[in-house]
């Protein structure tokens, strides 16, 4: 089913491209997104002599988006309404893998779970797929990008024929080939964007697209000397959380110290997929600035949807965030913190009873 609708919704996306010389190309500041952003590049590079802009972005940046002349492109990203009707008709392209967005017909819109498809399938994967005839050589980078995203298991194929082909040893107890290749390579680049937000993912960007392979991304000085670093820290806080979170439950709470806050996202993620929290959720917060508060969720092996639930509290409190079922982002005003908690606590249990 997904190989005719990439053919497809390729044929829109070079439409879209052709039609278009300037374009603004924002992508999720994730390893995901920062892998989407460089297949993408690479491809529209091979196919166009375009005016290419690139930026990464976060749920919080929403209302800050500079809208410039020409077309916007986004990568792993899931616009709330109120900024896609503003950019479709100045042409408007969103590859991405996060809950469907509506009104997507007015303009192009690539979406596994449109054609039904709702195997976990992360953005890399689907703009590897879409690039394919010009990015073929990179294989390797999108099975970077999809191990990032928790999503080695759900796409095992691809990982398992990618890794045949460089030689890349596989650990069958490791169903979501973090302790690969692949998740060293994943790390280091999540590495850059912990360390220094925004400007690391756009460094991360620049360093993918003159890698030619996972070699010498794995061999590259400055980022292993950032990775050293940040994984001592990132060890200090899971100590913490063993020792510090609050449990209602099956519920795991822990906030970040505000000096280590950026580090919240990727111990959600090492938390979510760690076997001694399976069937566990666990919610990593941490201050933005004095008045907000943002929420990293994980749900591995829990019957519930992160994303309905997410959206509902927000649309009781107010705020942005949604994801996927399994993991989510959301960020509120401070003084709606113990509501959130308490009601995302009662959401959860009642959907699992």
């Amino acid at each position: 089913m997904i190989q005719g609708n990439i053919e497809k919704s390729r044929k829109k996306i070079i439409e879209f491209l052709g039609k278009h010389q300037k374009i603004s190309l924002f992508y999720h500041l994730d390893c995901d997104g920062i892998v989407s952003a460089a297949l993408a590049i690479k491809g529209i590079k091979t196919l166009f002599s375009s005016d290419i802009e690139s930026e990464p972005i976060n749920y919080e940046d929403f209302d800050q988006i500079n809208f410039k002349e020409g077309a916007y492109m986004f990568l792993d990203v899931s616009l709330p309404a109120r900024v896609y009707s503003q950019l479709m008709n100045k042409g408007l392209c969103i590859i991405d893998h996060h809950a469907l967005i509506e009104n997507s017909s007015q303009f192009v819109y690539v979406n596994p779970k449109m054609w039904g498809n709702y195997t976990y399938t992360p953005a890399s994967l689907i703009t590897y797929l879409l690039f394919e005839n010009e990015v073929r050589e990179y294989d390797w980078m999108a099975a970077v990008g999809v191990v990032s995203d928790a999503g080695g298991k759900s796409q095992a194929s691809f990982i398992r024929k990618t890794a045949e082909k460089y030689g890349i040893k596989l650990n069958e107890d490791d169903p979501f080939s973090m302790r690969s290749r692949f998740g060293e390579a994943a790390n280091m680049i999540n590495s850059l964007t912990v360390e220094y937000n925004k400007e690391g993912a756009k460094k991360a960007l620049a360093v993918l697209l003159k890698t030619k392979t996972i070699d010498e991304l794995i061999n590259n000085e400055e980022i292993k000397r950032v990775y050293e670093k940040v994984n001592g820290r990132i060890e200090r806080l899971l100590q913490d959380f063993d020792k510090k979170s609050e449990v209602n439950g099956d519920i795991f709470f822990f906030d970040v110290p505000k000096k280590y806050s950026k580090y919240s996202s990727t111990i959600a993620t090492i938390l979510g997929l760690d076997p001694r929290y399976f069937g566990k959720v666990i919610v990593i917060g941490k201050d933005i600035g004095d008045d907000s508060k943002r929420f990293n969720i994980r749900a591995n092996g829990v019957n519930v949807n992160l994303n309905d639930i997410v959206k509902r509290i927000i649309s009781e409190i107010g705020g942005e965030g949604g994801g996927h079922d399994k993991a989510v982002g959301a960020v509120i005003n401070k003084e709606y913190e113990e509501t959130f908690r308490r009601r995302l606590s009662e959401l959860i249990q009642s959907r699992r009873s």
